[in-house]
């Protein structure tokens, strides 16, 4: 914690401290199948902070919307106001990884080729993280089998 009171994580601490929580849920899952919940978006965190690391090349812009990273090329410059880095969804992320989507900057992370199964694993992971982030109020069944 700094002296604000606040604490800072950049996209490689958030990596791991997502992992560590994920490894920790995954401990309490015997106990509590709600642990499954923080097993979920710890993981997807992981993954979407993984892929932001990958994507940002020497002007960090990659992970960014298409939006903010022409903001923060312009405040690069400037240095005024508030600093714009939204970084992109995690579906728009694993794009650019993957090669279907163009990227923003050259200096960035190989292109990394993934199966039609890891594809589907990670649209399935997004979905879980997405019905425990964005929601109403509502109940909950997820549907655990080992596949």
């Amino acid at each position: 914690m700094n002296t604000s009171g606040c604490i800072e994580f950049d996209e490689r601490q958030d990596v791991l401290s997502s992992l560590e929580q994920c490894a920790f849920s995954l401990t309490q899952v015997r106990q509590s199948s709600h642990a499954w919940k923080w097993v979920i978006i710890s993981l997807h965190s992981a993954l979407q902070g993984a892929m932001a690391c990958h994507l940002s090349g020497t002007a960090n812009i990659g992970s960014l919307t298409k939006k903010n990273a022409e903001k923060r090329l312009k405040w690069n410059r400037s240095f005024e106001g508030k600093d714009p880095g939204v970084v992109a969804i995690a579906g728009e992320l694993f794009d650019r990884i993957i090669g279907s989507s163009k990227r923003l900057e050259e200096t960035y992370g190989e292109k990394i080729s993934v199966t039609k199964e890891q594809e589907k694993s990670f649209v399935r992971l997004h979905n879980l993280r997405n019905g425990f982030s964005h929601f109403g109020t509502k109940s909950w069944c997820l549907g655990l089998s080992p596949n």
